[in-house]
């Protein structure tokens, strides 16, 4: 089945079930937040639960991305309770699965996973600096969590992910090319980012720790309470792996200054 081929409720209930909710109450509805996976939520009294159809394109590997991003939740849960910290809206709880693991996979070869749904949440305003200081805080936050929990650590599931050099490799070899014939469309911007190629290598020039981060550390990443703007938690832990905080820090400032979303269609609004 196609990541974009609509699933029948039908279906949904019975993937649902195989993570141990069920009910005569259960009902699936579409989720449009996101980009990479489907979504959606699962109303399953008293709870509600997010229920994810994942990316086999993006992920070749997506049994093994959803166990490591279970693995860093388990750690952040275990750093939280360390300090006696046990609000269930400050951490991120996947459902397991058959034989206990943290995905299903379906009889059409598809792989998915649930969590439980964290109340009275949503993302940061970036209107507002005080939601912006709380998830860069709780941002700042995440590597010391996922150090200091137990289990497993997670594992590199994307390589080359922040591989800057790499990036900057492939942009001049298909601005050398243009195979889609493209440049004059973007001649000015590609030749500005060529020409600052040598920043490409600061980060490793400076010899900064590697260590477990989210690395997609956007905006709306962070939930925060719906009232009081507080943060709450990390959510999106699929690229928690070994990277450089420098990264998480610069993916925050890009996405807070725009105020936009990423796939933001009219470009004149950024």
């Amino acid at each position: 089945m196609s990541h974009n081929e609509t699933v029948k409720e039908h279906d949904l209930l019975a993937v649902v079930a195989s993570f141990g909710v069920c009910g005569d109450e259960v009902a699936a509805r579409p989720w449009r937040r996101g980009l990479i996976h489907e979504s959606w939520t699962v109303d399953a009294p008293p709870e509600r639960i997010l229920l994810q159809r994942l990316n086999g394109t993006v992920f070749s590997d997506p049994c093994l991305m959803a166990e490591n991003a279970a693995a860093a939740a388990v750690r952040v849960d275990g750093a939280l309770r360390r300090v006696g910290d046990l609000d269930p809206r400050h951490r991120l709880v996947f459902l397991a699965g058959p034989e206990g693991r943290p995905w299903y996979r379906d009889e059409l070869d598809d792989v998915w996973r649930a969590s439980r749904w964290i109340e009275r949440s949503r993302a940061p305003a970036p209107e507002r600096p005080a939601e912006l200081r709380q998830a860069a805080a709780a941002l700042g936050r995440f590597p010391g969590l996922v150090a200091g929990g137990e289990g497993p650590e997670p594992v590199m599931v994307l390589p080359g992910f922040h591989d800057t050099r790499a990036r900057i490799a492939a942009l001049r070899e298909s601005a050398g090319t243009d195979r889609e014939g493209r440049m004059d469309e973007c001649r000015l911007e590609c030749e500005r980012l060529l020409d600052l190629a040598d920043l490409a290598d600061r980060l490793t020039d400076r010899g900064l720790p590697t260590r477990c981060v989210h690395n997609d550390a956007k905006l709306d990443n962070v939930l925060v309470d719906e009232t009081t703007g507080e943060a709450l938690c990390v959510v999106d832990l699929d690229t928690v792996m070994p990277g450089l905080a420098a990264h998480d820090f610069g993916d925050l400032i890009r996405s807070a200054v725009s105020g936009r979303a990423e796939d933001e269609p009219d470009l004149e609004t950024i």
